[in-house]
């Protein structure tokens, strides 16, 4: 497991000064397809986990204060100089340095393909997210047809919507259900 992250780190490190240059066409068909099929609240702080260098909190920073949280250093180094990060962590999905039930909105797009235990990933987001708070995932469509993303998440959250982007991946929209009182006061999911 531990080779894979670190696999996984090491060829963003070594590519980030290229990545936006590679990348961006076909990231910002993804972020645009994803606004225009599931509307983010304007205001909400949101965590983006795997933001690379950055390109998904571009847009989304006249509207949204964005936490940008990689794996790779020198991925979120390109982000604070080419695309004017401000909240940066460097950390494994796994291990989110977040306090639990605080966040009300996560993107994770492209990179639950990249971590050895997705459930591991999809936990971690459950613990964070308060009460009602969403996350808008994406993956390879050819590693995670949406029926596998539906498993993947079904024993831990709410599905809203899903379906398949007009590039390479499919997309998922779930949330953390709100906790419901009964009548004698006991707390049930």
């Amino acid at each position: 497991m531990r080779k894979k992250k670190f696999r996984v780190r090491r060829s963003y490190d070594e590519t980030a000064e290229m990545y936006d240059r590679r990348y961006i066409s076909i990231q910002n068909k993804k972020y645009l397809d994803i606004i225009k099929h599931f509307k983010i609240p304007s205001n909400e702080p949101i965590l983006d986990v795997g933001a690379g260098t950055g390109l998904f909190s571009k847009f989304l920073e006249k509207q949204n204060q964005v936490i940008s949280c990689d794996i790779s250093f020198n991925m979120l180094k390109e982000g604070i100089k080419n695309n004017g990060l401000i909240f940066t962590i460097v950390c494994d999905s796994d291990a989110l340095p977040i306090r639990r039930d605080s966040i009300s909105i996560i993107t994770c797009f492209s990179v639950i393909q990249n971590v050895p235990e997705p459930l591991n990933t999809i936990n971690q987001f459950n613990l964070i997210l308060k009460e009602g708070g969403k996350v808008i995932l994406t993956a390879l469509a050819k590693l995670f047809s949406l029926e596998k993303l539906h498993e993947l998440t079904d024993n831990y959250c709410k599905v809203i919507d899903s379906w398949k982007l007009p590039i390479e991946d499919n997309a998922i929209v779930f949330h953390k259900p709100k906790k419901e009182k009964n009548s004698d006061n006991a707390i049930k999911d």
